[in-house]
């Protein structure tokens, strides 16, 4: 059982390091990710940097929402 508990702390541990990171990623791509997607030229380019910018966004809000339903 004493494991379980190990198991669980550890966990509780990743995911607030995980939800910290998250927030910093999304602040770099809300920042630096978007100045450097501007200084682009090519329109092409600009959509697919765009897109995974937002793509990666995306991904950090699912990991902050997943890691609100557990730890809470």
């Amino acid at each position: 059982m004493e494991v379980l508990g190990w198991i669980l702390a550890f966990l509780k541990l990743f995911f607030v390091v995980l939800y910290f990171v998250s927030f910093a990623g999304i602040a770099y791509m809300l920042t630096i990710g978007n100045i450097k997607l501007l200084r682009s030229r090519n329109k092409t380019e600009f959509k697919y940097k765009l897109l995974y910018n937002l793509g990666f966004i995306s991904v950090f809000v699912i990991i902050i929402w997943l890691g609100n339903l557990f730890l809470n």
